[in-house]
């Protein structure tokens, strides 16, 4: 890891970890319960039904990730990393530059 040979992969590593945490993914895991159970507070206060309770919301989330996972592992194999980090982060770029389009 601290090797002169990996220096460069692992300051990659290092970085693009960092801006994945800046994403938001761990705050969505940590605080699953509290935000699902904020959602429906206003259904409980009407004396309606809740939609989806905070635990099984909380497996919800889980499984999507756990299926994305596996599908994103489908997909850089037949795709490649580079192709798909250069496609997705214009995809995405494109889509926010919408986003702040639509809402001016």
């Amino acid at each position: 890891m601290f090797d002169k040979n990996y220096r460069k992969a692992t300051w990659v590593v290092f970085i693009w970890t960092f801006f994945f945490m800046w994403a938001g993914i761990d705050a969505l895991n940590m605080y699953s319960n509290v935000i699902i159970s904020k959602m429906n507070e206003p259904r409980i206060k009407a004396g309606k039904s809740v939609f989806i309770s905070a635990e099984v919301g909380s497996v919800l989330i889980g499984a999507t990730q756990w299926i994305g996972s596996i599908l994103a592992y489908f997909t850089v194999y037949n795709f490649g990393r580079v192709t798909l980090l250069v496609w997705g982060h214009l995809a995405m770029g494109l889509l926010w530059g919408g986003i702040g389009f639509c809402t001016m």
